[in-house]
């Protein structure tokens, strides 16, 4: 299994499961309520994450028999992401660099989390309570979150350019197109 695991084309999956310190469940619920999302997320500044997600785990869904009941010793943060690259330490020193405080907001509620002033230090810590990944989906696999992001850029420039240019000279159409896409290239 080895180096295949936690890939995926050039995607890379971090699953970080840690116990939450005992009392600290409803602050960090809120914690992350109030996190923005989209574009405003906090994670979104990293620019290289195609998914993510940080949730509590408080209990376990019993479905029925034959399944028997199981109790959680804990409270646990989740937390994942599908980012670019295959070099976890690159992405948590990105973390580390680009937004400490968020990462402090949610983390600093969890068993032995030691900060991220010590890199070395929270690069143990996470790969402590890192599960391996070996079943996860993005999107485009083989592209980075620069190379999508410029792709539906492009995408709303045909369709603005489509929409602007309908019923056209054929001979203007060309022209156009070529000056819009073609050498602005």
């Amino acid at each position: 299994m080895g180096e295949s695991r936690n890939r995926t084309g050039t995607a890379y999956a971090l699953t970080v499961l840690t116990a939450i310190l005992p009392g600290h469940e409803e602050k960090l619920r809120q914690t992350i309520e109030s996190l923005p999302l989209g574009e405003d997320s906090p994670l979104a500044r990293l620019g290289t994450i195609h998914t993510s997600r940080i949730q509590i785990v408080d209990h376990l869904v019993y479905q029925g028999a034959p399944q028997k009941r199981d109790q959680l010793r804990s409270n646990y943060l989740v937390f994942t992401a599908a980012f670019d690259g295959a070099d976890l330490d690159v992405f948590l020193a990105s973390i580390a660099d680009k937004l400490p405080a968020a990462a402090d907001s949610w983390w600093r509620h969890c068993v032995g989390y030691p900060g991220l002033k010590d890199r070395a230090a929270f690069g143990h810590w996470i790969r402590h309570n890192q599960l391996h990944t070996s079943l996860f989906a993005v999107a485009s696999p083989n592209r980075s979150v620069s190379d999508v992001v410029d792709s539906l850029a492009l995408r709303e420039q045909v369709l603005e350019f489509a929409i602007a240019n309908q019923g056209g000279d054929a001979v203007e159409l060309q022209k156009r197109f070529r000056t819009t896409f073609v050498e602005g290239i």
